[in-house]
């Protein structure tokens, strides 16, 4: 199953499906969501970090990533990387 891409973001980047995910969106699959709200996403769903596939992103300074579970990644990219997500993270999905 591919990676799906969420965005609870406005506005949405192309390629992305806008929404709120909830505990079953998160558990299905492999996720690639862009957010501000990491930490609630990832508190939503208990033992979250053991459990959720993926990488959420968040809008920063610079590129960063950090491993934050056993299938999960934290990702912050510059602005300007944002239309350009789905590009960089498809081949990994």
């Amino acid at each position: 199953m591919p990676a799906r891409f969420l965005s609870t973001l406005s506005p949405t980047p192309e390629g992305f499906i806008p929404c709120q995910p909830q505990k079953k969106d998160l558990l299905t699959g492999v996720v690639l969501i862009l957010t501000q709200d990491t930490e609630r996403l990832i508190q939503s769903v208990e033992r979250g970090e053991e459990r959720i596939a993926g990488v959420f992103v968040s809008p920063g300074d610079r590129f960063t990533t950090t491993k934050r579970g056993a299938m999960l990644w934290l990702a912050t990219v510059p602005s300007g990387w944002i239309s350009d997500l789905q590009n960089i993270f498809l081949p990994f999905s």
